[in-house]
């Protein structure tokens, strides 16, 4: 049942990234500038990270 577990965390982690890239970042502007997907997503990543950081510190400050 822990592989399960895993993917499902793996599979929402993903999703958040996804949904940060595309809600908190410029990607959406350099793809449509002609940027390549994996050129665009490499110049956000670090922001994409920052910002999951950032949002996991403020849930884990809630649950205290």
């Amino acid at each position: 049942m822990s592989g399960a577990k895993e993917l499902d965390e793996e599979a929402v982690r993903l999703a958040v990234y996804a949904h940060i890239r595309h809600r908190e970042t410029d990607c959406d502007s350099l793809l449509m500038q002609g940027v390549s997907r994996y050129e665009a997503r490499a110049e956000v990543s670090d922001t994409v990270v920052q910002v999951a950081d950032a949002w996991a510190q403020n849930e884990s400050l809630h649950q205290n």
